[in-house]
């Protein structure tokens, strides 16, 4: 507890002695060098390596309409039932990500050490509320039906990586541009806010 100059205390709030959420704000260290600012849950400002950053919640869903026509071939009539468990994705404050892979099936097989496969079933944003709140990613097939959950992802250091974006950044970015791993576009939402559509031909992070 602290009131902005000094640390008065440390413990924990019980739920009838909750602080003003109009007046308090909490900030919470996601790693070296990193932390996020909220206010009643929600981000206001996340810093990291001192560059300050404001929370985007809102992707382009033409964008990823685009991306998953070039990449996986899924006609634009199709994606609005994936657009739809991205609109829920985006609601999740502690972050996730989406993957969408034109072999998810068998993806799951190969990463089920790492992951929880389920028997397939058509996610909803209501469903997908439930599941992303499960450390991995969310493994769908091109038409929105679930694999697996709480999904590890593998592959190979590439110089598309960025160490300040973090694990979740980095593990999407290494798993669409390793050889061998079927196509897929990944949807990653980071707990500052950041959204990211991933996919095999995504730029570098800067630009270049």
């Amino acid at each position: 507890m602290s009131d902005g100059a000094r640390i008065r205390g440390v413990g924990e709030l019980s739920p009838i002695s909750q602080p003003d959420p109009e007046i308090s704000f909490e900030v919470q260290f996601t790693g070296v060098h990193s932390w996020t600012l909220l206010q009643s849950g929600r981000t206001l400002m996340a810093v990291r390596d001192g560059e300050p950053r404001l929370p985007v919640k809102r992707y382009d869903a033409k964008e990823l309409t685009t991306r998953l026509g070039a990449t996986l071939g899924v006609a634009e009539a199709d994606c609005a039932d994936i657009c739809d468990v991205i609109d829920a994705a985006l609601e999740q404050a502690h972050g996730t990500m989406v993957v969408v892979s034109s072999a998810a099936l068998a993806e799951a097989s190969r990463l089920r050490s790492q992951s929880t496969p389920v028997t397939p079933f058509k996610m909803t944003q209501e469903t997908l509320r439930g599941v992303s709140a499960i450390d991995g990613a969310v493994l769908l097939s091109t038409d929105a039906t679930c694999y697996a959950i709480g999904v590890i992802l593998d592959g190979m250091a590439n110089e598309r990586g960025d160490p300040r974006r973090g694990a979740r950044y980095n593990s999407a970015v290494r798993y669409v541009r390793t050889r061998g791993i079927p196509p897929s576009v990944i949807v990653c939402v980071s707990e500052d806010g950041m959204v990211n559509i991933i996919a095999p031909d995504e730029p570098p992070a800067d630009g270049t």
